[in-house]
């Protein structure tokens, strides 16, 4: 069966759910991670970028949506930064070299470091919301 764009999509949201959310006992409010394997699949590091961007815009204010985001980049980045992974797993075909992988391993770290950051500006006058933030991240 040939994976189009949308079943990567849902794909990829099963697999994050059940090799990193059912493990910590969290349930994913949202389908950010999928639109991040949307991105990469579409328009690789630029749509990236635009899906960050249009994120942080979009749910400003909402601490579990944004808590979420950032889980996803940090999950991302390292989903990348494991070789060995990429070449296990297959799934990931249109990454084709270990530049790709490193190259979205740096964005997602990246976005990753400044999505957290703006978090906590965000929330920086919310104890409650900043506890959550850090609790969910820890």
């Amino acid at each position: 069966m040939a994976l189009n764009v949308l079943n990567y999509g849902a794909y990829e949201e099963k697999w994050w759910e059940t090799n990193f959310l059912e493990d910590n006992g969290y349930n994913r409010q949202t389908t950010f991670y999928a639109d991040l394997s949307i991105a990469e699949w579409c328009s690789g590091i630029k749509g990236i970028k635009d899906t960050y961007k249009k994120v942080l815009k979009s749910w400003k204010g909402n601490v579990k949506y944004l808590t979420e985001f950032v889980m996803c980049l940090n999950h991302k980045a390292w989903e990348f930064a494991d070789s060995n992974f990429l070449l296990r797993q297959n799934r990931l075909a249109w990454v084709r070299t270990q530049e790709q992988a490193d190259e979205l391993t740096k964005v997602y770290t990246e976005l990753y470091e400044q999505g957290y950051v703006e978090v906590e500006k965000m929330f920086a006058k919310d104890s409650e919301s900043l506890s959550y933030f850090y609790e969910k991240l820890d």
